[in-house]
């Protein structure tokens, strides 16, 4: 079965990285020094989005009395929000003379 890992040459310290190899090959040869280069995590995960923010709310989940509020994590905001029956909405408008927003990416 062929599996996605990272490789470390212990002697020069040569990555390589997403290499697609067969489970059971455990190391490689080293291209930079010809050493054997063995499996390590090298990266992290990239497609994990942390809970902590840094936020202060003038308006909408701002305190009971108006005065701002300081939220420091996005699930404390989402659950103020239920509470109070609000619901989060985003608008990407376009600047003049065309039809794209800047803040909108096409991910293909």
């Amino acid at each position: 079965m062929l599996k996605c890992f990272d490789y470390l040459c212990p002697s020069c310290k040569y990555e390589k990285l997403d290499v697609i190899m067969p489970q059971e090959q455990r190391t490689l040869e080293c291209p930079d020094c010809g050493g054997t280069m063995e499996r390590a995590w090298l990266g992290a995960p990239s497609s994990v989005v942390g809970d902590e923010c840094d936020v202060t709310m003038q308006h909408g989940l701002c305190n009971a009395d108006g005065s701002p509020r300081r939220y420091t994590s996005k699930s404390e905001m989402r659950r103020e929000a239920e509470k109070r029956g609000l619901v989060s909405h985003v608008e990407h408008k376009p600047g003049k003379g065309t039809d794209k927003s800047k803040h909108t990416q096409r991910w293909i």
